[in-house]
């Protein structure tokens, strides 16, 4: 479902646009995670990533649930300690 919104997104872009701005997706909470590669049965993850969050992100007025995957614990504990502190959300660009 995220992908078929993030598509969208970008064919609303006209190919002769000078301009281009970067998608922006609004990531407002981890609601599940962190899980370590292992505990996923997707041998499509890269190797590089060990860690995966599952969070509410809201994509084009529509909120969604999206897998975001890290390199390390640390890495993915930032964004849990995140919202552990504060209601903002945390803005991802797609270039």
């Amino acid at each position: 479902m995220f992908d078929k919104y993030l598509k969208k997104l970008f064919q609303k872009r006209k190919a002769t646009d000078d301009i281009k701005e970067p998608v922006k997706i609004k990531v407002w909470n981890v609601t599940d995670g962190p899980y370590h590669r292992d505990e996923i049965d997707d041998p499509n993850i890269p190797e590089e990533l060990e860690y995966m969050l599952v969070c509410l992100v809201e994509v084009d007025g529509h909120m969604v649930h999206k897998e975001y995957y890290f390199s390390s614990l640390e890495d993915a504990s930032i964004w849990v300690d995140h919202f552990k502190t504060k209601i903002e959300p945390i803005e991802v660009r797609y270039d």
